[in-house]
């Protein structure tokens, strides 16, 4: 019988998974890690580009300021959750001795939700007069987050099923960051249910993820010299 190409790739995801990486089968993550920069910097930029100087009146510049604090906020929040992003984004890479094709399809699937960051903030700053337009707002965003963190998490797993930490990540970072990242997933699916009883609590919920992301991790690389990419290996000590 033919198997269907689901199970084909899956069977293949696992068979690739339970072999211990090589330096033959890994690519270095600086290529990769470049990309991201610039998917960031691009994405900061049109969130800057939406904003605008409210028409106003004559000594009207205030109170027309004040009118558009929603779509400020929505803005700040939108930065907020691409900073968030880009910074857990570089230190999986930093904690990776390397990348093969699996996991950097991931990682830039995971990153492409912040392409469509300009249009998910744009459409929570005009929502903001309406609830059932507030809901659809919040329900879009907190879906794209969601399904950005179902693929970062199926990376983080797929990382440590192929044994792809660098060998002095220490137990903090492997007991709370890593299980965390698996995890994570779960705060913006609770906000996306919760957008349709009540808006505001699942804006809540968003900001409640970002604080989430925000926390620092204690935990670091405990080898004298860490290896940052596998294209660049430890330099000798000498006769140090």
């Amino acid at each position: 019988m033919i198997r269907s190409f689901p199970s084909r790739f899956w069977s293949h995801y696992r068979h690739r998974a339970a072999f211990s990486p090589t330096m033959q089968d890994l690519e270095s993550p600086r290529e990769l890690s470049g990309w991201v920069d610039a998917i960031v910097a691009i994405a900061a930029t049109l969130l800057v580009l939406d904003l605008r100087l409210p028409e106003h009146s004559r000594g009207g510049l205030g109170h027309a300021l004040a009118a558009e604090r929603q779509h400020y906020a929505a803005y700040a929040l939108g930065y907020v959750l691409v900073v968030l992003g880009w910074i857990n984004t570089k230190r999986l890479l930093r904690y990776l001795i390397g990348v093969d094709y699996y996991l950097t399809l991931m990682v830039i699937l995971t990153n492409g939700a912040w392409t469509l960051s300009p249009f998910a903030v744009g459409t929570l700053a005009s929502a903001g007069h309406d609830v059932h337009d507030l809901s659809i707002a919040v329900r879009l965003m907190s879906g794209i987050i969601t399904g950005s963190m179902i693929i970062w998490a199926c990376a983080v797993t797929y990382a440590s099923r192929r044994g792809l930490w660098q060998p002095g990540l220490d137990e903090t970072t492997r007991a709370i960051w890593i299980p965390g990242s698996q995890l994570v997933w779960i705060v913006p699916a609770a906000a996306f249910a919760a957008s349709y009883l009540s808006p505001y609590a699942a804006l809540g919920l968003v900001v409640l993820y970002a604080l989430i992301a925000a926390m620092p991790v204690p935990g670091r690389l405990e080898t004298a010299e860490r290896r940052d990419h596998i294209a660049d290996p430890p330099r000798s000590e000498g006769g140090s």
